[in-house]
């Protein structure tokens, strides 16, 4: 069985990802110091060179919140999968299957990457429609197109504005990006180090999860299968990217999250019928 020294492990990890959650919301993080420079430029809203140069900032900001959702999702599969492995019998993955797992992850990986780009092209494209807005606004309060950007510069000192509104959504794509590459990526390591017929349960970390994941919580099913049905953060239930749960092997579910078989089974917002219908049926709670 996993011990106390694991779950103690599992917990501490759990913890750094949601200090670096909280560091990517504060006012002093990289994104909000980055944005708000910016935003006190005139340059900002008179310039379409400035606006590309924050958003080429923004974009290598997220790239290496992706990699440092990556190194934390390793460290974690690792410290929750060594007494597992150790008491198991369990063969070693042929190199070759191994390798093709990398070059599959390694491929997901890009793809994702590729999605947090497109989703800042929208919020780019947003951005400039708002500060457009808001100078159109301006001048038919008759404000010169000068006093229309100082209003844009004064609004961000006030914590308002279209930048502000941006900085916003950036701080909450970030989160979302952290968490998806943290999941993401403990999943794939689960993968190299189980057995293929390995069963997987859905656990559901957060205290009170959306009623798609409650109901997906303590089921257990083949990998390939919950790839079929979403994985945590596919998007298949309304929370989203924003998700907490993840999937793990039934015998590390066993030894560190008993507490996945308590929720109640309630109609889920976006699960259908023929869903929950499988998931009832193959629902792991006492």
């Amino acid at each position: 069985m996993i011990n106390k020294d694991q779950i103690v492990d599992m917990e501490e990890e759990f913890a750094k990802l949601q200090k670096i959650e909280i560091g990517l919301k504060s006012d002093r993080s990289k994104t909000s110091t980055t944005i708000a420079n910016y935003a006190a430029s005139a340059s900002l809203y008179t310039q379409q060179k400035k606006l590309e140069e924050l958003i080429k900032e923004v974009e290598d900001i997220i790239i290496k919140i992706a990699n440092t959702g990556r190194v934390r999702g390793k460290v974690m599969s690792q410290k929750t999968m060594r007494k597992f492995l150790d008491d198991s019998e369990r063969r070693v993955l042929r190199q070759t299957t191994i390798d093709s797992i990398n070059l599959l992850n390694e491929q997901k990986a890009g793809e994702r990457i590729s999605l947090y780009l497109a989703e800042l092209d929208k919020e780019y494209a947003i951005l400039k429609a708002d500060i457009a807005i808001f100078k159109k606004r301006a001048l038919l309060a008759n404000f010169s197109n000068k006093d229309a950007v100082k209003q844009l510069v004064m609004a961000s000192y006030d914590k308002a504005g279209p930048v502000i509104g941006f900085q916003k959504r950036i701080k909450s794509m970030q989160v979302a990006v952290l968490r998806r590459e943290a999941q993401y990526t403990e999943m794939d390591e689960y993968r190299k180090l189980a057995k293929p017929t390995e069963l997987w349960v859905w656990v559901a970390i957060n205290t009170k999860p959306c009623p798609d994941c409650q109901i997906r919580a303590g089921v257990i099913l083949p990998y390939h299968r919950w790839v079929e049905r979403g994985l945590p953060g596919a998007g298949r239930t309304i929370c989203g990217p924003f998700c907490m749960c993840k999937v793990v092997p039934s015998g590390v579910a066993d030894g560190l999250f008993g507490e996945v078989r308590e929720f109640t089974l309630k109609d889920g917002v976006l699960t259908t019928a023929s869903e929950l219908r499988t998931f009832k049926a193959k629902s792991n709670r006492i």
